[in-house]
């Protein structure tokens, strides 16, 4: 781990001595000690089950858990009512360790669920009614938020570390974008402003707190992967303002702070992002210069074979949402010729059952019912693409007006 922590450390320094220039682009370090395991996508959940402290009952209470979803590349919000005593239980689905915001806006706790765990957590909302980013009177608060269950130790690390950091770090670093600096320039104020000092920042506090494996990790990871998110973001805002022209520098440094990361057991959310932009990227600056294949710059950036396979998965999940149809055959088997990870196989296999099954079941419904005119039809639909597709049949192919009123305008309403 220190080993790890000098030589990225030293590269940092240097790298700030080069303002706006291509050298030194690259960041090297030894790979970071891995607390998960191997990394095993699979059909898993995570329950939290909790109580809030001194709860006072309102009509609409609700606990919520937003997961990322690795098969869609998408944060996905779980709900469920808060009983008269404060009390809720919640499962989520979990194909691997992954990120997940416990009532963000309520409690504000954001940590990593591990699948097959159960959490349990209780904490007292009033304690959170007046949380203020970059307060750090109200983060050296003692909180009476508590994790018990097999992980309670990494929680309750991770709860502390976060404490510390949001009353420590300076948050203004979300309006850097909007200063439009040259990309070089941008990329030094991240490494030198954002990456080296909280960096340094979590060396300091595992030296002192002794923290588990998991949770440095899970630290280091996603200290890490905020500063490349910022930097592909930066980049797509860039090219939204049609400045295609970027320092070869630019890239590597994206492309080497992502190959520090070990690539068991935990893929973050903004890792995965990451991930997914660099895709993005590679498609976009290929379409502008016929001379690259996309394919090959994308292999270039995202060489290991989870990458590919959750690509290929995005792009499958993607297809299936947009055109609410089963692929083409010969589409799926250039899909399972491709992708090596069996869990991501055996999902594109059954997303394609799923839609044959609705294709058929809407075909029959077709033969019934007289669209518009007779919608007795719509009963026997138990899906939202089942009825989407239903309504839409008549249609397909030709370009529909739609008039739309919001009932909560008294014009509307009437009309």
């Amino acid at each position: 781990m220190f080993r790890f922590t000098l030589t990225l450390t030293a590269v940092l320094l240097g790298f700030a001595a080069y303002p706006q220039q291509e050298k030194p682009a690259k960041i090297t370090a030894a790979p970071l000690q891995e607390g998960f395991g191997p990394l095993q996508l699979r059909d898993d959940s995570i329950t939290i089950i909790g109580q809030y402290l001194h709860h006072k009952p309102q009509k609409g209470g609700i606990f919520s858990v937003s997961v990322y979803d690795f098969l869609s590349s998408d944060q996905i919000e779980f709900s469920t009512p808060i009983d008269s005593g404060g009390r809720f239980s919640l499962t989520v689905p979990a194909q691997a360790p992954c990120d997940i915001y416990i009532d963000w806006g309520v409690t504000w706790q954001r940590t990593i669920g591990i699948p097959g765990e159960t959490i349990y957590f209780t904490a007292d909302p009033a304690e959170y009614k007046d949380h203020k980013w970059m307060d750090s009177s109200f983060f050296n608060r003692k909180f009476s938020t508590r994790f018990e269950g097999s992980n309670a130790r990494m929680h309750m690390e991770i709860m502390a570390f976060n404490n510390a950091y949001d009353g420590w770090f300076d948050n203004s670093y979300h309006s850097w974008p909007d200063e439009l600096l040259p990309d070089l320039a941008f990329r030094d104020k991240v490494v030198h402003k954002k990456l080296q000092p909280e960096w340094t920042f979590l060396q300091n506090w595992i030296k002192k707190h002794q923290l588990e494996k998991k949770t440095i990790q899970y630290l280091e990871a996603r200290i890490l992967c905020q500063a490349n998110f910022m930097l592909m973001q930066y980049l797509f805002k860039l090219l939204s303002l049609n400045q295609s022209q970027f320092s070869s520098g630019y890239m590597v440094t994206v492309d080497s702070i992502k190959n520090i990361l070990p690539l068991q057991g935990y893929l973050s959310r903004d890792y995965l992002t990451v991930t997914r932009d660099l895709g993005n990227y590679a498609s976009l600056a290929t379409g502008r210069n016929n001379k690259i294949s996309a394919d090959s710059m994308y292999n270039t950036f995202n060489p290991l074979g989870i990458e590919k396979d959750l690509h290929l998965i995005w792009e499958v999940t993607t297809r299936f949402s947009r055109t609410v149809s089963p692929l083409p055959e010969a589409d799926l088997k250039g899909y399972l010729s491709q992708v090596k990870d069996p869990y991501l196989r055996e999902t594109i296999n059954k997303r394609q059952q799923y839609f044959r099954v609705l294709d058929a079941h809407v075909d029959a419904e077709m033969q019934y019912t007289s669209y518009f005119s007779d919608t007795t039809g719509l009963g026997l639909l138990t899906s939202a693409e089942a009825i989407y597709r239903h309504i839409t049949a008549p249609y397909r192919g030709k370009v529909v007006y739609l008039d739309i009123w919001g009932t909560g305008v008294g014009r509307a309403a009437t009309k």
